[in-house]
């Protein structure tokens, strides 16, 4: 991902029919960290002041703690699957 992502907040609707076909889903899409994305899901779609609100939150947590850096450093070196595994 290029560098601006990465320090941009994203909010998208997501159109999801098997869920509720007469509404959407929203997803606040972020990166706490260098390597670690947070994905928050809402159904208002007025949610994201709130949901920028946890992210912030989760990212001052990781950022004081350097165990949980470390661990978010280690796990996103060693992914579980591929993205062909996840049909991605």
């Amino acid at each position: 991902s290029s560098m601006s992502f990465r320090e941009d907040e994203s909010w998208l609707p997501l159109c999801l029919p098997l869920f509720n076909a007469r509404a959407f889903l929203y997803a606040h899409i972020s990166f706490v960290s260098s390597h670690t994305c947070l994905v928050l899901l809402s159904g208002s779609r007025d949610a994201f002041p709130a949901l920028s609100a946890a992210r912030q939150q989760v990212k001052d947590e990781i950022e004081s703690k350097p165990f949980l850096t470390a661990a978010l450093q280690g796990a996103s070196s060693h992914p579980q699957c591929s993205l062909e595994e996840a049909a991605v």
